[in-house]
């Protein structure tokens, strides 16, 4: 048996559980969503920070392919005689050839380097070079050499004549010296370095 006012009770009371139900459902939706966007935020930092690291990495500088070309390239090249040797010279330079050997003059017709020849005995050996003694070790051709820096100074009354300061790199060959000499200056800088590098003996035969 039914009390009164039962059925309105139950016809108030199911507005109400409908009405939980909704909530608890959006309630349920908010979370989800929420949880959703919580997980894929660190892969969406992550891919923030790998863009960032990449744009600051440095650029790969290019490399210039003329970088080690040879200095002498658009030098010109003397042959000695009888074919005996081979340099190069820059343009700014002429060379003349004489019985003494080759000079290489400046446009003042200043002589600035020469190769020269020195006979000498079949036991004589390279100890000085005019005068003086060698101030180190070097090569020429690929060869042995010694290398020398020297100025030879005379007195004539009361005026006093030098020659000019002079690197000489000398070797010793079957019958004669053959030193490369560079005058101006007691060292070498680095145009007649990069002559003395181009010098190359084209008949091994005339060498010690």
């Amino acid at each position: 048996m039914l009390y009164p006012g039962y059925l309105e009770k139950r016809r108030g009371l199911l507005p109400r559980v409908i009405v939980g139900v909704v909530v608890v459902l959006l309630i349920a939706g908010l979370g989800y969503l929420v949880w959703t966007k919580t997980k894929k935020a660190p892969s969406q930092t992550n891919v923030t920070t790998t863009s960032n690291e990449s744009e600051k990495i440095a650029p790969v500088p290019k490399v210039n392919a003329n970088t080690n070309a040879d200095v002498t390239d658009n030098w010109w090249t003397y042959t000695g005689p009888d074919l005996q040797f081979r340099l190069r010279y820059p343009r700014t330079l002429t060379a003349e050839t004489t019985d003494e050997g080759a000079f290489f003059q400046d446009a003042t017709k200043t002589n600035v380097a020469a190769v020269l020849y020195q006979t000498r005995g079949a036991d004589e050996h390279l100890t000085t070079w005019h005068g003086t003694e060698a101030v180190g070790a070097a090569t020429l051709g690929g060869v042995a050499a010694k290398k020398f820096a020297y100025q030879q100074c005379s007195r004539n009354g009361s005026a006093l004549a030098c020659t000019p300061q002079t690197v000489a790199i000398v070797v010793e060959r079957p019958g004669n010296f053959l030193a490369f000499e560079f005058y101006g200056d007691m060292t070498l800088d680095a145009t007649e370095q990069a002559m003395v590098d181009s010098f190359t003996f084209l008949n091994t035969t005339l060498i010690d």
